[in-house]
């Protein structure tokens, strides 16, 4: 059991008939079969939930909705109830389509075993492409605590300056940012990463790229400043000072606002 750590942080919580194809798209991962002739046109399926491709539950039904779509008529749409995702289906469920039907609307409440369940829509036009998306769903109160202490992975991403283009330079943060990172990953298993005399840009690029990460939804990201900072008075509102921020900067353009983090 990881312990419970406080520092001091801002956080971001942050073709052609008759041929198949098939499309696995898991965790922004598509897989595309070559031996077999390319179908143009893919149907598209959008979860509305389960959004997360990871969820727990303490009740064994659950409510299912989700959305098919394709510019070519859909010709089988099914949802399968898993225990896992190489053995055979417990369960299969099709879905009506209307004659020429280019859309189906999944809104469904099933009942799932407890513990692992992976619910799985394939939908196949009549090109036959085929397309296939999974949802992995955690049932019962035993899960949901094995879930939080196994099935999550925590990250640290730690900013830190010590030299400046028009504030005067430091002598701490990167040191205390690598200190905490030993800490952090030795003692409590994080995955770290130290972004070092960060521009502004820099740093609003490196919180873009960590804000499109697929996560899970006991992962937890921590975020770490060191550096410079100021305080607006007139505005009571804090600021990070980046690299290449502006010493006199009445509008604060040049700096980042706390209040961007949250």
């Amino acid at each position: 059991m990881k312990k419970s750590i406080l520092l001091p942080i801002f956080c971001l919580i942050l073709g052609q008939t008759g041929f198949s194809q098939l499309v696995a798209d898991r965790s922004n991962k598509i897989n595309l079969d070559f031996s077999r002739e390319l179908v143009a046109e893919m149907p598209e399926i959008i979860w509305q939930y389960p959004r997360q491709e990871y969820t727990n539950s303490e009740e064994n039904q659950i409510e299912v909705k989700a959305t098919v779509s394709c510019t070519v008529p859909l010709k089988d749409v099914t949802i399968f109830i898993k225990q896992s995702l190489e053995e055979e289906a417990l369960s299969a469920k099709p879905i009506a389509l209307d004659p020429s039907a280019l859309t189906a609307n999944i809104d469904l409440d099933m009942s799932l075993i407890k513990g692992q369940n992976y619910l799985e829509i394939r939908a196949e036009n009549e090109q036959g492409g085929v397309v296939t998306d999974t949802r992995s769903i955690l049932v019962g109160m035993d899960a949901l605590k094995d879930a939080i202490a196994i099935d999550r992975k925590d990250y640290a991403l730690l900013f830190a300056t010590d030299r400046y283009d028009n504030w005067t330079d430091l002598v701490n943060p990167i040191n205390d940012a690598e200190t905490i990172s030993k800490e952090l990953s030795e003692r409590f298993g994080f995955e770290v990463e130290i972004v070092k005399d960060a521009s502004q840009d820099d740093v609003f690029n490196k919180l873009r790229q960590y804000a499109q990460r697929n996560y899970k939804p006991q992962d937890q990201l921590f975020i770490f400043f060191a550096g410079h900072g100021q305080y607006d008075e007139t505005f009571g509102e804090g600021y990070i000072v980046a690299k290449n921020s502006l010493k006199n900067d009445d509008a604060k353009t040049s700096y980042i606002s706390k209040q961007a983090e949250k």
